[in-house]
């Protein structure tokens, strides 16, 4: 996201007020000497691959200093036209893992089977169904969380999608997908990989993922508009004018 950009309406109405929030609900773990993901998941009553799933890591190997999310468990109840596929989807992990969560042998459940998932802020009403969504939308979705937030741990780029779903609902914002993503104020794009053309890559399977779950419902920012990397970007505008929400990964996120 560029980091100077702000819809006038928006930054007439907002104050410099900052309050930290709770982004989601996970907590951080920091790896120490000898761990292992075995060893941490047990610990917390996961499994391995669901570890490595809402981490995004790509092997099993973690090293000493590195901070890995920890997702909450909950119960979820099984609802009419549920199936294990839609569950997992809209928490981001595989349906594998919600299997091996749950000691599960086959994909069969029904109604008022209760199952242990990783907590998610998910609506009672879908995004995609709120708002319409095509399939196209969803893959553009995907693009910009993989041009903004690959390499970010899943639930960063759960909270990017995110926050693109935000603006849509939001009336200061343009009201779909693709105008949302490429708004223009004063001939410069809201999105950086607008403006540098990252937008156009095709996304990989971890923003797919990201793209469905935000669009199930799970909102990890808690209603944040904007975000930026502080690594890359050097400003006040946003503590100035915008309300601190949390940070998930180098992403900060305001509203």
């Amino acid at each position: 996201m560029r980091r100077f950009l702000l819809t006038l309406p928006v930054f007439l109405v907002l104050t410099g007020l900052l309050v930290t929030g709770t982004c989601f609900a996970a907590n951080y773990y920091k790896v120490q000497a000898g761990d292992t993901l075995f060893l941490i998941s047990k610990k917390y009553g996961l499994t391995p691959k669901i570890l490595m799933e809402v981490n995004n890591l790509k092997t099993d190997v973690i090293w000493p200093g590195q901070n890995l999310v920890i997702p909450m468990l909950q119960n979820y109840i099984v609802r009419p036209g549920d199936t294990l596929y839609k569950i997992a989807r809209a928490r981001g992990i595989s349906v594998q893992s919600l299997m091996g969560l749950n000691r599960l042998r086959s994909t069969v459940i029904y109604p008022g089977q209760v199952l242990l998932v990783p907590e998610a802020v998910a609506s009672k009403t879908t995004t995609a169904s709120r708002l319409g969504l095509t399939s196209k939308d969803i893959y553009l979705l995907a693009q910009l969380i993989h041009a903004e937030a690959r390499g970010e741990p899943f639930v960063g780029q759960v909270a990017v999608g995110a926050v693109v779903l935000n603006r849509v609902l939001d009336p200061r914002f343009p009201q779909t997908v693709k105008d949302v993503i490429f708004q223009y104020w004063n001939g410069i794009p809201q999105f950086e990989p607008v403006y540098n053309g990252q937008i156009y890559l095709p996304p990989d399977q971890s923003a797919l993922r990201a793209a469905y779950a935000a669009i199930s419902g799970w909102d990890p920012t808690n209603g944040a508009l904007y975000f930026y990397n502080p690594q890359k970007s050097k400003s006040t505008f946003f503590n100035k004018f915008l309300t601190l929400v949390c940070r998930i990964g180098n992403h900060v996120f305001y509203r």
